[in-house]
């Protein structure tokens, strides 16, 4: 992921790209923890400064797939039955077992591995409460907010 920020970053200071208003990186923590992964990524990003304000950052810690499951009522919305989320854990695919069990229990056979329900999710969620519970969706949302606000300036 490191190299292909790079890269796109690169390509973008070449005007290869036509320069975005925004950029988002998404990309899970992977058990290193938001700070470190994020400071990892903007290493990469402080090689253009003149990017470095345009740059926002989704890191689901651990997993995007816990950011799924964060609001019980949402699931219960979409698939009619919730979870309870467990305490945070870094086991590999701890998060995407238990979305796929929940998916699954509710009688659908995910073909994306659940991702395919993602935007569902997302529209039933309150986010106000979602950003709250789990810190890392707050740490983005808070991140998204100033980004929208600095369009609403313009």
């Amino acid at each position: 992921m490191h190299r292909e920020f790079e890269e796109f970053l690169r390509d973008l200071d070449r005007g290869r790209l036509p320069r975005p208003d925004s950029v988002v990186v998404v990309l899970d923590a992977n058990c290193l923890g938001y700070n470190e992964r994020k400071k990892m990524m903007e290493h990469v990003a402080q090689a253009h400064p003149q990017f470095e304000q345009i740059v926002s950052y989704a890191i689901p810690d651990p997993h995007i797939e816990r950011w799924m499951l964060v609001d019980e009522a949402a699931l219960r919305a979409v698939f009619r039955r919730g979870c309870t989320l467990p305490v945070l854990k870094c086991a590999k695919d701890e998060y995407k077992r238990l979305l796929l069990k929940e998916i699954r229990d509710s009688g659908i056979e995910p073909i994306l591995g659940g991702e395919e329900f993602a935007e569902d999710i997302v529209n039933a969620m309150n986010l106000g409460k979602a950003e709250i519970r789990e810190p890392s969706l707050g740490l983005f949302l808070k991140s998204l907010k100033a980004l929208f606000n600095q369009f609403r300036d313009k």
